[in-house]
């Protein structure tokens, strides 16, 4: 069966979840207003770290689910009058790295207490899905652009482990003229580097700097707690002092070693997610009272997953030669 037939066959089951997703989205923001505490718990601590992991095994997974992606497509599918081309692409691929780089943080000082306000920034995000949705064709304008989680998912989906199809795009319309992630997991993080990526200059493009500062990043947040919004600039102080450390010696690292991109960036997310489920296991276990042997087998099992995929994407990187700049 060919991988469209595949997508055919499968779309019944991925449409039931996509409208079971956007129909428990405000069951969530009713939750975090009336009942911030659990609401946040569940949030936090049950559904956000299962993510990293399935992207890994196949960023498609949660693209065919998510709720923003569906009101996306709404729009998109409708109203849609534009493609992406390679410059907006990059342009609003790196205002997706800053609403990353500005909400990730925020949680320290507002988004891990604060229901209600969490709930509004989530109705924020929706909106910009659907408008969206109105500029650009399909998944252009919200999805392959300025979603926040779109950065991460290029990063930790570039060798996926298995191959699952994609069920909002059938016929695909090219909505994305080169980099879409759905497409070609392996090229779509290389096309953000543009034309730098196959010389020194890719440490300094958009992408490449986030995904070199990105393990700092992570370590950043882990290692600072919660606090009143007094705390947000020490919070951002220290996320960037921590980001552009990461940047510096990884970067100084992989230029001195004369590390390719491609590879260079697979070491990256692995690093990354490493660090995160080194730290959010012990959250976890905090919240719910679970005993050190959750944490340490958590990361055991979430550190093997990491090691499997590093090994199998390093056997065969994708190599940048064989994906020209597309203008």
């Amino acid at each position: 069966m060919s991988p469209a037939s595949r997508a055919v066959a499968a779309a019944p089951l991925w449409a039931a979840a996509q409208w079971i997703g956007l129909a428990l989205t405000p069951v969530l923001l009713v939750a975090l207003v009336f009942w911030p505490r659990p609401a946040l718990e569940l949030l936090w601590y049950v559904v956000i770290p299962v993510l990293p992991a399935t992207f890994l095994v196949s960023a498609q997974i949660w693209r065919n689910v998510c709720p923003l992606a569906t009101l996306n497509t709404l729009t998109g599918n409708r109203i849609g009058s534009r493609r992406l081309d390679a410059l907006w692409m990059r342009s609003m691929g790196g205002a997706g790295v800053l609403l990353l780089t500005v909400m990730v943080p925020a949680r320290r000082f507002v988004f891990n207490t604060d229901g209600p306000v969490l709930a509004l920034t989530v109705l924020a995000v929706a909106l910009l899905a659907l408008i969206g949705g109105i500029f650009f064709d399909k998944k252009g304008g919200f999805c392959n652009a300025v979603c926040p989680v779109l950065p991460v998912e290029r990063l930790y989906g570039q060798r996926p482990l298995l191959r699952v199809p994609n069920t909002r795009c059938q016929p695909c319309s090219s909505c994305t003229r080169i980099g879409c992630l759905d497409l070609a997991p392996q090229r779509s993080v290389l096309r953000m580097l543009g034309e730098a990526y196959m010389s020194r200059r890719w440490v300094v493009t958009a992408y490449g700097a986030f995904a070199l500062a990105f393990p700092g990043f992570v370590a950043a947040y882990y290692l600072l707690e919660d606090g009143p919004p007094s705390t947000a600039l020490q919070v951002y102080g220290s996320v960037l002092i921590w980001s552009a450390g990461s940047w510096l010696a990884l970067s100084t690292v992989f230029l001195l070693l004369r590390v390719p991109s491609a590879r260079a960036l697979l070491l990256c997310a692995a690093l990354a997610v490493g660090l995160y489920y080194w730290f959010v296991p012990a959250g976890i276990a905090g919240t719910f009272g679970l005993p050190m042997s959750f944490t340490w087998g958590v990361r055991a099992l979430s550190l093997t997953l990491v090691g499997f995929w590093l090994s199998r994407a390093l056997v065969d990187p994708p190599r940048a030669r064989q994906y020209p700049p597309s203008r």
